[in-house]
């Protein structure tokens, strides 16, 4: 979609009273409507657009922000010696703070200088901090519960899905007859 279409008011009724414009005695709804009509849609247009750049908690959509729509500082700071870009996360690895990895497709900034160990332990110790959003069930984080041993979404799902599924199946089997 294109960006929304600027309202333009086509009609002055302050103006059209002073002047005694034939008819002010009265509403001109024709007119009226024309002016909510154009107001509603490009409210409309609005909104649209706004949907597409901005999550319900008010945050940018992942992914909308590109290299290119960067600012000029934000760009120099990315390519300055304050980061390293150092790929996939590797345990046993001598890390320095500002070093940038990939640990199951989210972006990690390291905090503090460190040796890794296992990558759960020393993200919960804030040796990296979190670039990018998860970008999928599997790698995001779950808390297992006293039901649910899961620890990504997508295990949880999993889990549930595998315990659910027999007793959908024994009262579709009763409720039915095999049907």
């Amino acid at each position: 979609m294109t960006q929304p279409i600027a309202f333009t008011i086509t009609v002055d009724f302050s103006d059209e009273e002073a002047n005694g414009v034939a008819g002010r005695s009265t509403v001109r709804t024709a007119a009226l409507d024309g002016l909510f009509t154009a107001i509603k849609s490009t409210l409309d247009q609005i909104l649209t657009n706004l949907a597409l750049i901005q999550r319900d908690d008010l945050a940018l959509i992942d992914g909308v922000v590109e290299i290119h729509t960067l600012s000029s500082e934000v760009l120099a700071l990315l390519s300055s010696t304050a980061w390293t870009v150092r790929g996939p996360w590797v345990t046993g690895t001598d890390y320095a703070k500002g070093d940038i990895v990939l640990q199951n497709d989210v972006v990690y900034l390291c905090m503090e200088a460190h040796t890794s160990g296992v990558f759960a332990t020393d993200l919960a110790a804030d040796k990296w901090g979190q670039v990018t959003a998860n970008s999928s069930a599997s790698n995001t984080s779950f808390s297992p519960t006293a039901t649910l041993s899961a620890v990504t979404v997508q295990g949880a799902i999993n889990e549930l899905d595998e315990e659910t599924r027999p007793t959908i199946s024994i009262i579709n089997r009763d409720l039915y007859n095999g049907l």
